[in-house]
């Protein structure tokens, strides 16, 4: 039988020939020819180790680190693609010796030593390097590099301080506030309310009306209930921008925007639910909107408030208020007799 009957007989032939002149071709420095040689056993046999070396060899000796770089690329990829990592971190190395701030090959090890379970060594891989770039201004690369990091250590808010700032860096402020979004969610989710908070005054710094971006997250926050958000979490977040939602709501006020202020002033209670000049105001605001009964609740909150902090007139005026609008109101007429009757 000859070779043309025998396929497999025919490939080696071709395989050896390939090879053969690929080495001869070398010797004569004739990079492309060889490259040409080499790559035909390549293609029959990917795992051939001397037709890689000599495509790496080409290339090195005609100066061509670009193509030498694409080249080890492939093969790191071809070693991953057949779970051969010791290989493939080896071939990466040899990538960024020739060129330290190749992102990818950087990358592609971290990613691989974190798949073999080495995953402080791959944290810290993350991070040296998503720092480095940024201090070298390859700030998409150092964002990357950082996102992954964040992804091993959720707990870890600094390094999610460290994503926001640089998707400020890189012009993405509105990105910078979702991703405190996020991160403010999931703390709330493990019961972390000091990084919750901590995460949603952050994103202040991206808004040109942090009240607004306040208000904006506490509505956002306030929709994750029942998705994993706990209400109380949500309640014990004690927002220092309080005063900035009340300036808010009196000026939507003023405007003639009353559901608008409304609904600031029932995010300030929710946040501080002792807030007993802001119950009066909501009662007011129910009022003016032929809202009694909500009118009354919130009057008699207010006056509760006021007399536990020991206002008793402010509260006995609250309570016959109460009973202006509803005249048979029984917890007001119970309240103002434990306080000697009306004024």
């Amino acid at each position: 039988m000859d070779q043309q009957d025998n396929p497999q007989a025919s490939g080696e032939a071709s395989f050896q020939h390939h090879l053969m002149e690929g080495e001869r071709a070398f010797v004569d420095q004739d990079w492309e020819k060889a490259l040409g040689h080499f790559r035909k056993v390549i293609e029959a046999s990917p795992g051939q180790k001397r037709a890689f070396e000599g495509i790496r060899e080409c290339y090195a000796l005609r100066g061509d680190i670009s193509s030498l770089i694409d080249h080890l690329s492939w093969q790191a990829q071809y070693f991953l693609s057949q779970k051969m990592y010791s290989e493939a971190i080896a071939i990466l190395e040899q990538i960024v010796r020739i060129k330290p701030d190749h992102y990818f090959s950087r990358l592609m090890i971290a990613d691989i030593t974190r798949e073999i379970g080495r995953q402080e060594d791959a944290l810290s891989q993350f991070l040296h390097w998503g720092r480095t770039f940024r201090v070298s201004g390859m700030l998409e690369e150092a964002l990357l590099f950082m996102q992954n990091a964040y992804e091993m250590n959720t707990r870890d808010v600094a390094i999610a301080h460290e994503i926001a700032d640089i998707l400020v860096e890189v012009k993405h402020p509105a990105q910078a506030m979702r991703f405190y979004h996020h991160l403010a969610v999931e703390c709330l989710k493990k019961g972390f309310i000091k990084d919750a908070k901590t995460a949603l005054k952050a994103s202040a710094r991206f808004s040109a009306e942090p009240g607004k971006t306040t208000l904006e997250h506490l509505s956002f926050l306030a929709g994750q209930v029942g998705e994993g958000v706990p209400l109380k979490g949500l309640l014990s977040l004690e927002f220092d921008e309080v005063l900035m939602l009340r300036e808010k709501a009196e000026a939507k006020k003023k405007e003639g925007l009353l559901e608008e202020a409304a609904a600031l002033y029932g995010v300030i209670t929710a946040i501080e639910p002792e807030a007993a000049d802001i119950h009066e105001l909501l009662g007011d605001l129910a009022c003016g909107g032929g809202d009694i009964r909500s009118a009354a609740g919130s009057f008699l909150t207010s006056a509760e408030h006021y007399a536990s902090k020991g206002n008793i007139e402010k509260a006995r005026a609250l309570y016959e208020k109460v009973l202006e609008i509803d005249q048979e109101n029984g917890i007001a007429l119970y309240k103002l007799g434990e306080l000697g009757g009306p004024s």
